[in-house]
């Protein structure tokens, strides 16, 4: 090469194959995004961010100390008391909807129709 380019250094040419620009830092993805609660928890501390609510804040707090632990749904029929337990993984939104629905079964039958539902197409 010194031959070719006789006024082209060695240091020119260490100096040519330095880093210009500082690396990107990559943000590495948290292994937490993958439960359901953990979505919720980021839409909570955004808007505590923005409005600056403790009482977002405080349901985060609340959720993140919840959400490896697996779902409890817990429903009535008559006068009897039924606890159902969902993976961790399912998103909130889906739970919440099964336990709305729930509140209105009259017999087990009815119950298993709305969990079944639930269990059938697992997006988790």
């Amino acid at each position: 090469m010194v031959e070719e380019y006789p006024d082209y250094s060695f240091e020119q040419f260490t100096d040519d194959l330095r880093r210009r620009t500082k690396p990107k830092k990559r943000k590495g993805r948290s292994p937490l995004t993958r439960y359901g609660r953990f979505r919720r928890i980021e839409k909570l501390l955004s808007e505590f961010r923005l409005t600056g609510d403790h009482d977002a804040i405080r349901k985060a707090i609340r959720l993140r100390k919840h959400l490896v632990h697996p779902y409890r749904v817990q429903f009535r029929i008559g006068k009897d008391r039924y606890e159902h337990c969902f993976s961790a993984l399912i998103p909130i939104e889906q739970i919440e909807e099964l336990v709305s629905s729930l509140s209105s079964v009259t017999s087990m039958e009815q119950a298993q129709q709305h969990i079944d539902k639930l269990n059938k197409y697992k997006t988790y």
